[in-house]
């Protein structure tokens, strides 16, 4: 009997799997098998040039927490 998942898993764990295939029909197969709407979005988000992102250019305005490590809430 074969094994059943149940599990949704990460898209890191689905990129791995995607980078270990290998040709690109093999690739296209594990993108389609664990096909969701939320994972079509990010790639169309990191991936359509026709969309724009609102960030600012060069590096992000991060203030660092000067708070000792384990401290913060």
């Amino acid at each position: 009997m074969a094994a059943v998942e149940t599990y949704a898993p990460l898209f890191h764990e689905i990129f791995t799997k995607v980078n270990n295939a290998k040709d690109k029909p093999k690739k296209v197969a594990v993108l389609r098998q664990y096909r969701t709407e939320a994972l079509e979005n990010f790639l169309m988000a990191a991936f359509n040039p026709s969309i724009t992102w609102l960030l600012p250019e060069g590096n992000v305005p991060y203030i660092p927490n000067e708070a000792p490590d384990g401290t913060e809430h």
